[in-house]
């Protein structure tokens, strides 16, 4: 379901196995699966990044901005049941970003480029 939402929104595809254990999926009243979102903790301090924050391109703009709304707020409480004092997330989205905001999420940088690299199991 989740890799639908990525291709929807001609996100590329995540392997399963890069997901961290921590996830949540938000369904609306009516049962429909709106938004999700993944949190990796880090092992040696109070750090967690949010990441992979999506919603079914499916869903109208409301149900989106409620599912995307919600489900942060969920990842925010789990990483505090999980000892994590900081979070950090990206995006290019202005409209996912103004929601980071609104959940207490401060903007810090402008015009950066990510790097990824893959490393081949031994």
């Amino acid at each position: 379901m989740i890799r639908e939402w990525w291709k929807g929104h001609k996100h590329p595809d995540i392997p399963i196995e890069l997901l961290p254990d921590i996830g949540i999926i938000y369904y609306n009243p009516d049962g429909m699966p709106i938004a999700c979102a993944f949190l990796y903790a880090c092992n040696s301090s109070p750090i967690g990044w949010v990441e992979w924050i999506t919603s079914n391109p499916e869903a109208s703009p409301i149900e989106s901005y409620k599912g995307v709304s919600n489900t942060i707020e969920f990842i925010s409480q789990e990483a505090q049941r999980n000892g994590i004092t900081m979070l950090m997330s990206t995006c290019r989205q202005k409209s996912l970003g103004r929601v980071l905001m609104k959940k207490g999420f401060a903007k810090t940088d402008e015009d950066v480029s990510h790097y990824l690299k893959l490393i081949p199991p031994e």
